[in-house]
């Protein structure tokens, strides 16, 4: 957590703050604990605008197909099984992007896969 008031506290230590008297507070500072690190929940007060573009269409894309979807030469029951598998997969997937963090690298899963991509493309074999 950090404060908002920080900027005053280093101007405290410079002494360079021209209303800072040794030892005393500044008039007027309130100590607002924030979070500076998380994203902002401004969609439904539940999802940030990066989970709800993961999640939104997929949950559009999964009930289309799911629904009306057409897998060639299997009918039926079976074809409704394994479009129900599919959009399963696809769905964790988006979830995981969305909303898993990996803490070791500080990064999303799907920053973490984008990095990963790059990395691999830029490998060299030399000969």
């Amino acid at each position: 957590m950090y404060n908002i008031a920080f900027r005053v506290d280093a101007c405290r230590q410079l002494g360079s703050h021209p209303f800072f008297v040794e030892g005393m507070r500044v008039m007027n500072e309130i100590i607002v604990p924030i979070d500076i690190t998380a994203e902002e929940k401004s969609v439904l007060a539940v999802f940030s605008i990066r989970q709800f573009f993961f999640v939104a269409p997929a949950a559009v894309f999964t009930f289309v197909f799911l629904m009306w979807g057409f897998i060639p030469l299997i009918n039926g029951l079976a074809g409704f099984i394994i479009r129900a598998v599919i959009c399963l997969f696809v769905d964790l997937f988006m979830v995981a992007c969305a909303f898993l963090k990996i803490e070791k690298y500080e990064q999303f899963f799907n920053e973490f896969l984008i990095t990963q991509i790059k990395f691999k493309k830029s490998q060299k074999t030399y000969i």
